[in-house]
């Protein structure tokens, strides 16, 4: 399965690679730069400038660093973890792109990019992570079910033990 999307934008192919992270596609400060031609850092300054304006879940997420080396969205994740910005966030963040060039990348991406249907492969990572909420959350069950069972069970013994004592 092509984990890459083609961007044509100035009549120049840009392939960014698909991320997605809780089945939503994202993109880092990196692939924002990059795409946009800015020199790095950009992308991350102006973030950080605007920080309380983005909803965490909503416009980004951050995942920890052990999260993003089990990932391919970064050759080295930084120790502090990986900002995952959503369409929301991209589209808050390169509002104060103007040009030209931006006006086109933004029209690719949100066109293209994320509003693709393409599926991404998820990683070993991701599997493993799903399996494991997934086991979580039956777990949890099981214990709410046994705890359910356990309260029936004593009202029932409760209720056979006052009938006896009434029939004697």
């Amino acid at each position: 399965m092509n984990n890459v999307v083609q961007l044509n934008v100035q009549e120049q192919s840009r392939p960014p690679v698909i991320k997605e992270y809780n089945g939503e596609r994202v993109v880092t400060f990196k692939d924002i730069d990059q795409l946009h031609e800015r020199s790095a850092g950009t992308a991350a300054r102006n973030f950080s400038q605007h920080r309380e304006r983005f909803v965490p879940g909503e416009d980004f997420h951050v995942i920890t660093y052990d999260e993003a080396r089990f990932t391919n969205f970064v050759e080295r994740p930084n120790s502090q973890g990986l900002t995952l910005v959503t369409e929301s966030g991209y589209l808050m963040l390169v509002k104060s792109f103007t040009d030209d060039l931006a006006w086109e990348v933004q029209r690719q991406l949100v066109k293209v990019y994320f509003s693709s249907t393409q599926e991404v492969p998820m990683s070993d990572y991701e599997k493993l992570m799903l399996t494991m909420k997934t086991a979580v959350h039956h777990g949890e069950k099981i214990e709410d079910l046994t705890q359910k069972y356990t309260k029936i069970e004593h009202t029932v013994d409760n209720l056979l033990t006052s009938e006896h004592c009434k029939r004697r």
